[in-house]
C-alpha cells in the first residue's frame, strides 16, 4: 500500500467479509460500508469520502444483478475503480465481474499480501494511458471476398509472427472479419470473451483483462474475434470499436488484423489509416480480384493512401491465369508474396484445429508463411529453412503437452 491514507466504500453486505477486508487492507487505508445496495448511496458515500477504489461482493445467485449495478454505477462514474469480490474463483464469476467493468478480483478470504497487491495495481492503473505510449506494429488485412481461408491465412500469418519474435513480445490476432470467429477453429479455441466485451471496457481497459479474459492459443498468441451473435455489433459505437485498436496497441507489440469482409468505409478508413503495413488478400478468382480492385478504388477515393500496400495471393497454381503479375497490375499495387496452394492440408488444418505450422512444417504454403511474417518484421528471410520451421513445431508441441493437450 501506497503510504498515504486511502479511503474505500465496501458492499459486501456480511459482517465477517468486511471485517477480513478491513484487516487485510490495514491501518494506512480507512474502510466505509455501503448500508444498501444502491447506486445512489454508493456513490454518495464515493463521494463524501473521496474514495480510491470501491469493493462489491459478487456471488453466483445475484452475480447478473451486480453485474448491473457495477454498470449503472460505472455509466455515471466512469473514473471510478471497482474490484469485484467473490467467495471462490470460479472462471465464470470472472468473467462476469470483469466484463461488468471491475478493474480486478479478489477471493473473499485471500491473503493481505494478494488484496494490497490487488489495490496497488488498481490505483496504479488509475492514471489514463500515456497518449505518447509506444504503439505496437499493426498488419492489417483486407479482402473484398472472403471465404474461410481468409481467417486461416490470417491465424497462420500471426501464429509466424508469433514464432518470430522474443518470447517477451506480445503478439494478438484480432480477427474482425467474416466469416464470423473462422481462425477460432484452426486455433482449436472457444473462447467467452470477444470482441464487443472488449468494447464495452475501452474507458477502463487494463492488463488484466488481458491476461484474465483475452484467449491464449498454446503457442502464447493471443486472439480476440467478433461475437458469433452479430446483433451484439449494434450494441457498440463504432468510434469505440477504433479506438479499441489504438488501446489494443499500447499492450501488443504485434497486431494482425484481420478485416476481410468488412465493407464499412468510414470504419476501414480509419482503421486502415493507423496500419504499419496494408496486405490484400486475394487468390487467383477473377471475381475476387475485381472486387478488391474496387475496394482499392473505393479507398483511394477516401484518401487513404495504398501506396505502401502489397497484395499476397493465396492458393497459387503457377498454370493458372491470371499470373501474380497480372493480379498485382490488376489491383494496381505491389505483389509481396504468393502462397502455394495445398488445399487438402489446409481443410485439414481447419478441421482438425491443427495448424500448418504443426501439420505441416516443412511445406510450401508454410514456409511461404513465415517468410511473410518475416518480411513484415523486418527479419532476414534467407536462413529459414525445413531445420528452423521443425524447431518452431517442437516448440509448439512441448507447449501443448505442458498443457495436457
Amino acid at each position: 500500500m501506497p503510504p498515504s491514507k486511502h479511503f474505500f466504500v465496501a458492499l459486501v453486505e456480511n459482517e465477517a467479509h468486511l471485517n477480513w477486508l478491513e484487516q487485510a487492507l490495514g491501518s494506512s487505508a480507512s474502510l466505509v460500508e455501503c448500508d444498501e445496495p444502491s447506486v445512489d448511496r454508493m456513490l454518495q458515500l464515493v463521494d463524501t469520502a473521496s474514495a480510491s477504489a470501491v469493493f462489491v461482493r459478487f456471488g453466483n445467485a445475484d452475480q447478473a444483478q451486480r453485474s448491473q449495478f457495477v454498470l449503472r454505477m460505472l455509466a455515471r462514474k466512469p473514473s471510478l475503480a471497482v474490484i469485484g469480490l467473490g467467495e471462490c474463483d470460479d472462471r465464470d464469476l470472472v468473467l462476469s465481474v470483469l466484463r461488468s467493468g471491475a478493474r480486478d478480483f479478489l477471493p473473499i478470504g485471500a491473503p493481505a499480501v494478494e488484496v494490497n497487491a490487488a489495490v496497488d495495481r488498481v490505483l496504479a492503473r488509475h492514471t489514463p494511458i500515456d497518449a505518447s505510449a509506444a504503439l505496437g506494429s499493426l498488419h492489417a488485412m483486407i479482402c473484398a471476398r472472403p471465404d474461410g481461408y481468409s481467417a486461416s491465412f490470417a491465424a497462420h500469418l500471426a501464429l509466424a509472427v508469433r514464432q518470430l519474435v522474443p518470447p517477451d513480445e506480445k503478439v494478438l490476432l484480432l480477427d474482425l472479419g467474416t466469416p464470423v470467429g473462422d481462425s477460432l477453429l484452426l486455433l482449436d479455441l472457444r473462447p467467452s470473451y470477444s470482441f464487443v466485451d472488449a468494447v464495452r471496457s475501452v474507458r477502463r481497459f487494463d492488463q488484466t483483462l488481458v491476461h484474465a479474459v483475452f484467449a491464449q492459443h498454446s503457442s502464447g498468441l493471443s486472439v480476440l474475434t467478433l461475437p458469433e451473435d452479430p446483433t451484439e455489433l449494434e450494441q457498440i459505437q463504432a468510434a469505440d470499436a477504433i479506438a479499441l485498436i489504438g488501446v489494443l496497441r499500447t499492450y501488443f507489440d504485434h497486431v494482425v488484423l484481420n478485416l476481410a469482409g468488412l465493407f464499412d468505409l468510414e470504419q476501414l478508413v480509419f482503421m486502415l489509416e493507423k496500419a504499419t503495413r496494408l496486405l490484400v488478400h486475394t487468390d487467383q478468382c477473377v471475381a475476387t480480384c475485381r472486387a478488391n480492385y474496387r475496394l482499392l478504388q473505393a479507398l483511394r477515393q477516401a484518401k487513404v493512401s495504398v501506396d505502401d500496400c502489397r497484395v499476397v495471393v493465396d492458393r497459387y497454381h503457377p498454370r493458372i491465369d491470371p499470373s501474380v503479375d497480372q493480379i498485382a497490375k490488376l489491383l494496381e499495387v505491389e505483389l509481396w508474396s504468393c502462397v502455394p496452394a495445398d488445399g487438402l492440408r489446409v481443410l485439414e488444418a481447419i478441421n482438425s484445429g491443427k495448424p500448418m505450422l504443426e501439420l505441416a512444417p516443412n511445406s510450401g504454403y508454410t514456409r511461404a508463411i513465415v517468410q511473410l511474417a518475416a518480411s513484415l518484421l523486418d527479419r532476414d528471410v534467407a536462413g529459414l529453412s525445413g531445420g528452423w520451421l521443425e524447431r518452431i513445431w517442437r516448440q509448439l508441441r512441448s507447449l501443448r503437452r505442458a498443457e495436457g493437450g
